[in-house]
């Protein structure tokens, strides 16, 4: 992937505590939070890591830790809905927080 485009994605990430673990979402670009998503569907597409091992996912499990997949994601987090709100709201503060910079910036112009 190119590098610049690397730092893109990590500028717009934030970790985020939830039920004991943590998470990592990347805030939507314009383009993609036009399309109106629902809490779930923000969750799924806009989370991008966690600190999860394979025994937090498969019961009798091991300790190592559970390289963050997309689709093993949407698997677990379908699952615990108690996590949904406190990611969800972090995503939208991203959103919310980023708006409000490209206000700030422009007021100073």
């Amino acid at each position: 992937m190119n590098r610049t485009l690397e730092a893109r994605l990590r500028a717009r990430e934030r970790k985020v505590p939830a039920g004991g673990h943590e998470f990592t979402v990347r805030r939507p670009k314009a383009a993609e939070i036009i399309n109106g998503l629902d809490g779930l569907e923000m969750v799924r597409r806009f989370t991008v890591g966690w600190n999860l091992t394979n025994i937090d996912l498969v019961p009798g499990g091991n300790p190592d830790p559970e390289p963050f997949d997309a689709a093993l994601f949407a698997d677990y987090i379908e699952d615990n809905p108690e996590l949904w709100p406190p990611i969800a709201e972090a995503i939208v503060a991203l959103w919310r927080e980023h708006e409000e910079r490209k206000v700030a910036a422009a007021k100073n112009s």
